[in-house]
């Protein structure tokens, strides 16, 4: 997504399987162990859906911009 700073930076979205509790500290700490650290994201939100298109798509613009 793009960043002030960065000029676009890392940012992953989870939606977890029924049942499964996640934490953002757990995930990043994942990524750090198992990813190059320039792929590393810079925030993970976890969600309980993604926004979607007319289509049924998931909607990336919606997720960049922070909303529903």
């Amino acid at each position: 997504v793009p960043d002030d700073l960065l000029g676009n930076a890392i940012r992953a979205f989870i939606l977890p399987k029924s049942g499964v509790t996640l934490t953002e500290r757990v995930l990043l700490r994942y990524c750090a162990e198992n990813l190059e650290s320039r792929l590393v994201p810079q925030s993970i939100e976890i969600r309980s859906s993604f926004p979607r298109t007319t289509t049924g798509k998931i909607d990336r613009r919606s997720l960049a911009q922070g909303e529903s």
